[in-house]
């Protein structure tokens, strides 16, 4: 009995590790930008949880909560550190008149690309500008409602 083991060269092997390097380059970032487009969404529907949240608040006190006080009404709480790779934050105190909700990415680019705001007008709005910190954003935002309605309407 005369037996011939049949194995693969290294060059074969060679070959099929480069194939799975070629389709590894191609698909991490697709599975990455997958990623961060399903957080903004994430984002957008807890804005839109906050705005409905809001309305129902309203109608109940004639006043506009903070998130905080959303989150103590067993209403939404996004008051952790970070929902979907997203730290939310009042812009302002909220009045009987107006709220607005700031929604930033944890980490600009990789958690998403997008900042959002929705508001009392039930509009939700994004900007793509990097944000250093939280707080720069905030000041900003409160010495002009103008920032606002410079924030694109999200879809």
């Amino acid at each position: 009995m005369n037996r011939t083991l049949k194995l693969f060269t290294l060059i074969e092997l060679m070959i099929v590790v480069a194939i799975i390097a070629i389709i590894a380059v191609i698909a991490v970032p697709n599975l990455m930008d997958a990623q961060r487009n399903s957080k903004e969404r994430a984002a957008i529907g807890n804005l839109k949880t906050v705005m409905s949240d809001q309305a129902s608040y309203h109608s109940d006190n004639n006043d506009y909560a903070t998130l905080v006080e959303l989150s103590t009404t067993n209403k939404v709480n996004l008051t952790a550190a970070s929902i979907s790779g997203y730290v939310y934050s009042d812009l302002f105190v909220p009045t009987n008149d107006i709220f607005a909700v700031l929604s930033l990415p944890f980490t600009f680019g990789t958690t998403g690309k997008k900042n959002f705001i929705c508001t009392s007008s039930g509009n939700i709005r994004y900007d793509t500008v990097a944000s250093t910190a939280l707080d720069d954003v905030v000041i900003a935002a409160q010495a002009t409602l103008d920032i606002i309605n410079s924030f694109e309407i999200a879809k």
